[in-house]
């Protein structure tokens, strides 16, 4: 090992430069003291010459004796630091000088550096008797050099004992640590080199000097170490060992795994192919029942059709009274037949991802109010009260597809209905956005009814499944209504949930995101904000009616507390403003029809009452928001109370209008029913002229065309699937002549899927009938497509 890199190198090297440092800053303050010092002796030697020759040199000026000014000046140069000694009088003569004003010989710098060349000294001269009086001065001219040299020598000679101090230190601890830190460790690593080496396994030795001390607990620390080593040396050879048998033992394991995997991978892909196999079968044979499906329900709805068909036709001839209510009886079970039957189909479609989900503009409000009023007349019959009430900010129009949620909501209704005997039904919607351009709607039923069991709650979602089996004994039902209108709300994005007691009714939760069109339809209105109103109502129709009057800025007075004779005086109090009173309760707004016959008073109930006065305004229950404003706009006096929402409109999802023919004289339309079923085409005709209208009959499209090409006909009814020329075929062939170019034909078929209302729209027909249809859905359709002359 070089000597610059040994440990006790590098620490005298340290201590060393330390102690020469701190050597040379104490050397140093020395040398500044002595400096200090002999600077002050210099000045204090001078002035003690001064302090003796001040005396006698004044009684010389003051006697003006030139002798003694002559020997006092020489013996003041005898001294070694005075040059020249002058004493002047008071006039400033000289009365006797010694000495030379010239520098002095052998003059050094260093010393000049710090005490100059000569000092000049100055003591005025005074008896004591009288100090004031000037008798002259006596002038010192004073030589620093014996003194810098004295203290240059003294300086020079510090600084060499100084650094000879140091060496001498250097040496010493050189040694020292050699002894005491260097040999140790240089012995420790020739023995940590041999261990590594494998040249010798015995432990090192502890010298008695270092028995207590550092070096003496690294080498036990090493011996420890080495022993440890040792240890786990012959513990990994004993665990290598092990690992050795058990690595073989592994390895057989392994062998014989993979094997029997092998044999299970192969399994495996047989059970793969045959599973694929069978999977491949399942979807033949879906596709093939779907067909089926179809078929059948192609199959069933045209006899359908003309048992309706027939019934209706018959219903609406003369009858007697037991007559008309067997076949009215008869005709309720073919529609129910028929909603089962498309119930089915739906569910079908949806789970297979057939069912399309359209996307045009509606107006959501007008169609939940259409709901609620076509089943209130249901609830009415059972005494119970339906209630809607809906967000009055919601837009009018949004973009979804109207007739899924309006079967959605007559679905939910209708078991509201069908379950519950008493308390009251309620639905409310609120809308909350979720940008710019979306926002979600929350649709709640809640009813009053028989309630669901806690372990039946995921069950009734599932198709053919009720709650259990008594509600099947007291109630019926298919068991496809809650599962299809699961699917209709997750095809459309949404979530459905429900929360239910039983005995304590159930509340179902719909959640439907929806789009804002970019230019949807504002409301219109005229303000009646200077119409105040009271409201006297029961509490579920007093906060429906408040929220819309508040929406719309009609101030009005809520009445918590009224009773059957109970009267307001217009002429005193708060109410004296007001322009109607709004009532749920028949004898006070009788009352206000008797009281006040120049005030009107609109009244709720589910039938007008007999014999109102002119005063008293009937609103039908349940209360809608369009019925609402056009009745307080009538009773305050506005002629033209605008629109809410913009004018209805029978929403087509596919189909474009041509232009229909141009209005002349009044006549009956001549329409050609083109059907290859006799009984359907009996149906038909019968519903056509009891609707008013002249029919031809064609067998098929082959027959369709010839007619066409001799005679001239406002519509077309037209079957899709007939013999020799389908509906299809004939359509296209119609388009191209220019006669029937133009003439509206609409499809009558019992194919109902979204497909096959495709290829009617490209085959070039307006619209889509399906079987079975009844009279007023036919004349509808009839009349949508025809303008009266």
């Amino acid at each position: 090992m070089r000597l610059r890199d040994r440990l006790s190198y590098k620490q005298v090297r340290y201590t060393v430069s330390v102690a020469f440092i701190l050597g040379l800053v104490f050397s140093a303050f020395q040398v500044t003291h002595d400096y200090k010092t002999q600077d002050k002796s210099i000045d204090n030697a001078i002035e003690a010459y001064l302090d003796i020759s001040k005396a006698p040199a004044s009684r010389i000026a003051y006697n003006l004796d030139e002798e003694l000014a002559i020997e006092l000046v020489n013996g003041l140069i005898e001294s070694p630091l005075i040059l020249s000694a002058i004493i002047t009088d008071s006039d400033k003569q000289l009365l006797a000088k010694a000495g030379s004003n010239e520098q002095p010989e052998n003059q050094s710098q260093f010393t000049d550096l710090f005490f100059g060349t000569t000092r000049t000294y100055r003591q005025p001269l005074s008896v004591p008797y009288d100090l004031e009086e000037d008798l002259g001065t006596l002038s010192i001219i004073a030589d620093t050099r014996p003194s810098g040299q004295e203290f240059l020598d003294r300086s020079i000679l510090t600084l060499v004992f100084g650094v000879i101090r140091t060496l001498l230190l250097a040496l010493a601890l050189q040694s020292m640590f050699y002894l005491m830190l260097t040999k140790p460790l240089l012995k420790l690593t020739r023995h940590v080199k041999q261990v590594r080496k494998g040249i010798t396994h015995h432990s090192l030795s502890v010298s008695k000097r270092h028995q207590q001390d550092e070096i003496g607990l690294l080498t036990t620390a090493f011996n420890e170490f080495q022993d440890d080593i040792e240890k786990q040396l012959y513990h990994r050879s004993l665990a290598e060992n092990e690992l050795r048998k058990h690595t073989q033992d592994l390895e057989n394991r392994i062998a014989e795994r993979t094997q029997e995997l092998q044999e299970n991978n192969n399994a495996l892909f047989k059970a793969n192919e045959e599973l694929e196999i069978a999977r491949q079968k399942a979807l033949h044979s879906a596709q093939l029942r779907g067909d089926q499906l179809s078929s059948l329900s192609h199959e069933i709805r045209t006899p359908l059709n003309g048992i309706l068909g027939m019934l209706e036709l018959t219903i609406n001839e003369e009858l007697s009274e037991k007559q008309y209510a067997r076949l009215d009886l008869a005709h309720q079970s073919g529609v129910r037949l028929v909603k089962l039957l498309n119930n089915m189909l739906d569910l079908a479609r949806l789970e297979s991802g057939k069912a399309a989900i359209e996307q045009s503009p509606f107006d959501l409000r007008e169609i939940i109010e259409e709901s609620v009023v076509m089943m209130s007349q249901k609830t009415y019959g059972k005494d119970i009260p339906l209630t809607c009430d809906i967000d009055p900010t919601m837009p009018a129009k949004l973009l979804g597809d109207p007739t899924r949620i309006s079967q959605v909501i007559n679905n939910l209704l209708g078991n509201a209905i069908k379950f519950t005997h008493k308390g009251e039904i309620s639905l409310s919607l609120e809308s909350k956005s979720l940008d710019e351009d979306n926002l979600e709607v929350i649709i709640n039923i809640t009813d009053t009814g028989i309630g669901i069991p806690q372990e039946a709650l995921d069950a009734i979602f599932t198709p053919f499944t009720q709650a259990n089996n008594e509600i099947y004994q007291s109630y019926g039902g298919s068991g496809m209504g809650l599962a299809l209108t699961k699917e209709l709300i997750t095809a459309m994005n949404g979530s459905i949930q429900v929360i239910s007691r039983e005995g304590h009714g159930s509340t179902f939760s719909i959640r439907l995101p929806l789009i804002k069109p970019e230019n949807a339809n504002t409301e219109t209105i005229r303000p009646l904000m200077s119409h105040p109103i009271i409201l006297a109502c029961k509490e579920s129709t007093q906060q429906i009616c408040y929220r819309m009057l508040s929406h719309w800025n009609i101030p009005c007075r809520i009445i918590d507390q009224y009773t059957p004779d109970l009267d307001f005086n217009y002429h005193s109090g708060t109410h004296k403003t007001a322009s109607l009173v709004i009532t749920d309760q028949k004898a006070l707004a009788l009352n206000m029809a008797r009281h006040h016959p120049d005030r009107k008073t609109i009244f709720i109930s589910f039938e007008q009452p007999q014999g109102m006065p002119d005063n008293l305004v009937w609103l039908a229950l349940p209360v809608t928001q369009q019925k609402l404003y056009q009745k307080c706009a009538a009773v305050v006096g506005i002629k033209d109370p605008g629109k809410l929402s913009a004018t209805k409109m029978r929403h087509k999802p596919h189909w474009e209008k041509s232009p229909h023919t141009q209005p002349g004289e009044r006549r009956k339309k001549r329409i050609l029913v083109v059907e290859d079923n006799a009984i359907n085409r009996l149906v038909t005709e019968g519903m056509l002229e009891q609707l008013g209208h002249d029919v031809e009959l064609a067998h098929n499209g082959q027959e369709c065309l010839t007619l066409c090409t001799d005679e001239k006909f406002d519509l077309i009814l037209m079957d899709c699937n007939m013999p020799l020329m389908d509906g299809y075929t004939a359509t296209k062939k119609l388009r191209a002549i220019p006669a029937t170019k133009k003439t509206p034909i609409i499809a009558l078929t019992a194919n109902t899927l979204e497909e096959h209302k495709e290829r009617c729209r490209q085959a070039g027909m307006n619209d889509h009938i399906a079987k079975p249809f009844n009279k007023k859905g036919l004349g509808s359709v009839i009349k949508e497509w025809l303008t009266p002359e």
